[in-house]
C-alpha cells in the first residue's frame, strides 16, 4: 500500500519520502511526512483563539499531544 501525505503530496518510499512523479500505484493511504506533520503541529499549537457559538472570541490553550516518530 502507498502512502501519501495528505498536506504535500509526497509519497514513502522505503521508509523515505519523496515527491510523488507518477508513482501511485494500486491501494493509497494518507498521513504526514515528517516536515508536514511538525508544520500542522506548530499551526495547531500556535492557536489561541477560538470562538464560541455565538460568534464571540474566546481565549483557549491547545492541548499538548504525545508526537510519534513516524520517519
Amino acid at each position: 500500500m502507498t502512502v501519501q501525505c495528505c498536506k504535500c503530496q509526497k509519497i514513502r518510499v522505503a521508509g523515505r519520502w519523496m515527491s510523488n512523479e507518477g508513482l501511485l500505484r494500486g491501494d493509497i493511504s494518507h498521513g504526514y511526512c515528517p516536515v508536514c506533520l511538525e508544520e500542522t503541529l506548530e499551526e495547531f499549537h500556535g492557536m489561541s483563539q477560538a470562538h464560541s457559538h455565538d460568534g464571540r472570541a474566546v481565549t483557549q490553550t491547545a492541548p499538548q499531544l504525545p508526537v510519534a516518530d513516524i520517519a
